[in-house]
């Protein structure tokens, strides 16, 4: 039996996704995005623990988040696996890191319009909206 690999995150993008067009004419989006816990202590007090993600969306996905203009603030359900990556940088100094690779996203809540967008400041109201994938080029048969 294969094991299973899947992540389920909703929280709040930390920075407008960053878009790259590789070689190949490959895309790629990456964003910060916070998910936060609360949880009562047991003397009764309430606490709140963030926790970032490093999100990456590949081809169709990537280029939808492009077109859609994601901005900071915005509230996303993201469905992918995680990815863990280990390099040497030139100087010979080893770095690992730990990305979400992302399947499909959901457009939650309110859009959130403005310079600086606060998740509390204005919001214009839109249904939501999700894309994926196409995951039938990554089938082994």
């Amino acid at each position: 039996m294969s094991g299973l690999n899947k992540v389920m995150l909703i929280g709040n993008l930390g920075k407008e996704p960053e878009i790259r067009h590789l070689e190949g004419g490959n895309t790629m989006a990456k964003f910060p995005l916070a998910t936060n816990e609360v949880y009562k202590t047991r003397d009764g007090q309430r606490r709140e623990q963030k926790e970032w993600h490093h999100i990456v969306l590949w081809q169709r996905l990537a280029e939808s988040v492009e077109k859609l203009q994601l901005k900071k603030g915005q509230l996303i359900y993201v469905e992918g696996r995680i990815r863990s990556r280990q390099w040497d940088d030139k100087d010979g100094i080893k770095h690992s890191s730990v990305e979400i690779v992302g399947d499909s996203l959901t457009l939650l809540g309110r859009k959130i319009t403005g310079e600086n967008p606060a998740p509390e400041a204005s919001h214009e109201r839109h249904d939501n909206f999700s894309i994926e994938n196409d995951a039938a080029g990554d089938l082994p048969f």
